[in-house]
C-alpha cells in the first residue's frame, strides 16, 4: 500500500540510462548518466536523447551514445 503512494516505487520503467562505448572496444558499456525524474518515462527518455545528442556533438574520438530504459547495468 506504502508504494502505491510513493511515485515511482519499483517502477524502473520510467528510469533511462545513458552510456557510452569506448574507443578501443565496441563491446564496452560505460555509465553516463542516469534519468530518473519524477514525471514520466517519456520525460527522463527525452532527456536521455537530448544528452546524447550534445555528447555527441563533442564527441571527437568517435565514441558511440545511446540510452537504454532501466537503471544502469554492466
Amino acid at each position: 500500500m506504502l508504494c502505491l503512494l510513493l511515485s515511482g516505487c519499483g517502477d524502473s520503467g520510467a528510469m533511462f540510462t545513458l552510456y557510452r562505448g569506448s574507443a578501443t572496444d565496441p563491446a564496452t558499456r560505460m555509465h553516463v548518466s542516469s534519468f530518473d525524474a519524477d514525471t514520466s518515462a517519456a520525460y527522463n527518455e527525452q532527456s536521455c536523447l537530448l544528452a546524447k545528442e550534445h555528447f555527441e556533438k563533442q564527441n571527437t574520438k568517435g565514441l558511440r551514445y545511446w540510452c537504454e530504459p532501466g537503471p544502469y547495468r554492466s
